[in-house]
C-alpha cells in the first residue's frame, strides 16, 4: 500500500468521531505487555524494550 494511501486512510481514522479512545488504546497496550511478559518473547532484546517502554507508559497514564 502506498503511503499516501496510508496517510489519507489515518487521517479519516483520526477524524472518525467512532475511533478509538485513548483508554481503549491503553487497555490494548497493557493485554499486549501481559501477553508478551509471559511468554518465551520476553527474553528478546526488543521485546524487552517494549516491555520496559510500555510498562513505563502505562504507570504514567495510571498516576494522571
Amino acid at each position: 500500500m502506498a503511503a499516501e494511501v496510508r496517510l489519507k486512510k489515518l487521517e479519516e481514522l483520526v477524524l472518525d468521531q467512532r475511533a478509538v479512545g485513548l483508554e481503549t488504546l491503553v487497555d490494548l497496550l497493557l493485554c499486549v505487555h501481559h501477553e508478551l511478559s509471559t511468554s518465551p518473547l520476553a527474553q528478546e532484546k526488543y521485546i524487552r524494550e517494549f516491555l520496559q517502554w510500555g510498562e513505563s507508559l502505562c504507570l504514567l497514564y495510571i498516576i494522571s
